[in-house]
């Protein structure tokens, strides 16, 4: 009880994309941004993301 512990467990990735509301993204737009072969969505972490993934 209370002891040392290990555990694992799967992530996924979390990206913020901000647009006006008069220009949300439509389910073909947003898979375009993330499955993009060049895609670096680096610029869509939040500030607090480096520090969790």
């Amino acid at each position: 009880q209370g002891g040392r512990r290990i555990a694992t467990a799967y992530t996924f990735s979390y990206y913020e994309f901000y647009n006006p509301m008069n220009e949300r993204l439509n389910d073909d737009e947003w898979k375009e941004k993330v499955y993009a072969p060049d895609a670096d969505l680096s610029e869509y972490l939040p500030a607090w993301a480096p520090e969790v993934f």
